[in-house]
């Protein structure tokens, strides 16, 4: 795939990547060092809008808007106190 198609709307609008789902082209990103990249509007499965770096969607370093970290670290807090109840008992 040529980086001018990956980079086009109508390549990316819809397309999913993990939780997120593409809306729209956001403002472009600008590295100090005066590079630029993509920023895509993204709307999470549980509603909140995000906007992400291309490069992150494409190489799916970005999965969500950050929910699912937030599910995990509860997840993992849960499995902890019980952990914990079953070594006082």
């Amino acid at each position: 795939m040529s980086k001018v198609l990956a980079n086009s709307e109508e390549y990316m609008m819809g397309r999913k990547f993990g939780m997120l789902t593409v809306m729209g082209r956001g403002e472009e990103h600008y590295f100090p060092n005066g590079r630029h990249r993509d920023r895509w509007i993204c709307k999470c499965e549980c509603r909140n809008v995000k906007s992400i770096l291309g490069p992150d969607l494409r190489n799916n370093s970005v999965k969500s808007c950050g929910c699912l970290l937030k599910k995990g670290t509860h997840k993992i807090v849960q499995r902890m106190v019980r952990y914990e109840k079953q070594m006082l008992f």
